[in-house]
């Protein structure tokens, strides 16, 4: 009965060391550009983004999630330091667009002008 215990314990522990983890990041930021403000927030060496409308205030910190790779197990140096994202969405605010990316379960924002056009995929730094 102790080994099937022990065996399960293991098994959880190894899962959730593999899975990915629910962080608070922390306000560092904000910019207003035409009709939308961008937030930013840091954890650790990652920064994180949030578009809101321009008359609405910047939450103090957001939950995101990380990967593996970036809550300290195994060897990070066998992760590449510059990933690509690619687009998943676009949304236009008065003078400005927000383009949507993916990478990893994770959203990037990038905020250009209404008029121009969302690159297809963008570079991240880890």
């Amino acid at each position: 009965m102790r080994v099937i215990f022990c065996f399960l314990a293991m098994t959880v522990l190894f899962a959730s060391i593999a899975s990915a983890q629910t962080v608070t990041a922390f306000k560092s930021g904000e910019q207003v550009t035409g009709g939308t403000k961008q937030c930013t927030y840091a954890f650790g060496s990652n920064t994180y983004t949030r578009t809101i409308a321009s008359d609405q205030l910047c939450p103090m910190s957001i939950q995101v999630n990380l990967g593996p790779s970036s809550v300290g197990y195994g060897n990070r140096s066998a992760y590449p330091s510059t990933v690509t994202a690619f687009k998943s969405g676009e949304e236009v605010t008065g003078n400005t667009k927000q383009c949507y990316y993916s990478f990893a379960g994770n959203t990037f924002t990038k905020t250009i002008a209404s008029y121009e056009v969302c690159p297809m995929s963008i570079q991240i730094q880890q």
